[in-house]
């Protein structure tokens, strides 16, 4: 009976250009990289289109503090649209050191917004001389370029070559995808939120609190990264039978978990001692709510479930109930990093808890990752590469054809766009 493993002759052992598959393996980026990279001049073509039948400025009725628009419509402005403009006013002027108010009510400003992405892209105008749009643009697509490459890595591990492939596929071309080249903040999000997830796969607990505080600084969803290394230690604790659990390693996991949890308060403490108003930072995020004269208070999808409009906040937890049943109970699930499971569960009740029933929540959703490729077997079943090419194909071109439709629908604003809010 044969092993199964093919026999290496013994003096090609040592010679990594013996290695079949050895030179490969080096250049394991070249798949997401060209992936995302490909579908990111798909995306431009799609602007550049789409942009033709952008309105102006002035014709839009907004209601912010800065245009939503930047004339004219050319790449580079259509890139800065809706909160483009507000991380432009902050990479080029910073933050008011008092709140703007009307009649005593906070109006819409800086402070709603996260102070890293427009601090690097300030950073690279500084020192290249590149207008906002260029830089953030470039920036983006840099730091969405390694995210995807760390999550073809991390699936690869687990499943397959192919099904992290697929990942990168879906991924870069979901409806919202093309905020990965726009001057928004969600590919510095993903890229620290992939980071903190290797980091915790790879058991580097200093990475984990690191790449945590920058995501506080980024975003406020730092808080579902600490339910997954809760996670992580209990089944560390679980298994230390077979797997050891020192007492240095549970302190540092513990003081990550702690220092995680601390830093989502770290963005509103700075917005208070900066203004000297201790809800600088939550009275800022409100009036967005005030402006489109939404229900004032505590909303989410979880609330709308339980009033007038519950048929939405109804049927958004049933889809995320639908996918935790598919996470927990497929017997594939192991296919997938147990730290990306964890991540899309917490993240995906964390969406539903703490965000509001607008358009913005696609933006949100695409940050869940696993989801939008439930199919990791899949891997396994395609073989021939003809097959593995039309998979990618078909699943690409759905996206690029949702990702049309929610550019000219939510972010390009023609004559059709109704102004119910951001994108």
């Amino acid at each position: 009976m044969t092993s199964g493993v093919r026999d290496v002759p013994t003096d090609a052992v040592d010679t990594p250009a013996a290695v079949p598959g050895a030179d490969a393996r080096r250049r394991w980026w070249l798949v997401p990289l060209g992936i995302f990279l490909l579908s990111r001049v798909a995306d431009a073509v799609l602007l550049l289109f789409l942009a033709r039948s952008e309105g102006s400025a002035e014709a839009y009725p907004g209601n912010g503090a800065v245009p939503v628009l930047r004339e004219p419509a050319s790449y580079f402005n259509v890139v800065q649209n809706w909160d483009g403009q507000w991380f432009r006013l902050i990479a080029e002027h910073g933050y008011p050191s008092t709140l703007p108010t009307d009649h005593g009510v906070v109006t819409q400003n800086q402070w709603a917004f996260y102070p890293l992405f427009p601090g690097l892209v300030r950073a690279i105008m500084s020192v290249t001389h590149l207008p906002f749009g260029v830089a953030a643009s470039f920036l983006n697509i840099a730091l969405a370029s390694i995210a995807m490459c760390l999550v073809y890595r991390m699936v690869s591990r687990t499943a397959s070559g192919f099904a992290g492939a697929m990942t990168v596929v879906v991924l870069s071309t979901f409806p919202s995808a093309v905020v990965f080249q726009l001057a928004y903040s969600e590919a510095l999000t993903f890229l620290l939120v992939v980071t903190a997830l290797w980091c915790l796969s790879t058991r580097r607990y200093g990475g984990v609190l690191a790449a945590g505080v920058l995501l506080s600084l980024t975003r406020p969803i730092v808080l579902p990264l600490v339910l997954v290394v809760g996670l992580h230690a209990f089944v560390r604790w679980r298994t230390r039978d077979r797997d050891p659990f020192p007492t240095r390693e549970r302190v540092r996991l513990v003081a990550a978990a702690v220092g995680l949890a601390l830093s989502f308060g770290i963005w509103p403490l700075i917005g208070w001692l900066r203004t000297g108003t201790p809800n600088a930072y939550t009275d800022s995020i409100g009036s967005w709510s005030r402006t489109l004269k939404q229900q004032q208070g505590y909303v989410s999808w979880v609330t709308d479930a339980f009033t007038g409009h519950w048929v939405a906040g109804t049927a958004m937890i049933l889809a995320v109930a639908a996918q935790w049943f598919l996470l927990l109970r497929s017997k594939h699930r192991f296919l997938w990093p147990p730290e990306l499971r964890w991540w899309s569960l917490s993240y995906g009740a964390y969406i539903l808890l703490a965000t509001r029933p607008q358009t913005s929540f696609v933006r949100h959703a695409m940050l869940a990752i696993v989801p939008w490729w439930p199919f990791p077997e899949v891997g396994e079943q395609v073989r021939s590469r003809r097959e593995m090419v039309l998979l990618a194909s078909m699943a690409g071109a759905f996206g690029l054809a949702a990702q049309f439709f929610w550019i000219r629908w939510l972010f390009i604003p023609g004559p059709h766009f109704l102004p119910t809010g951001f994108p």
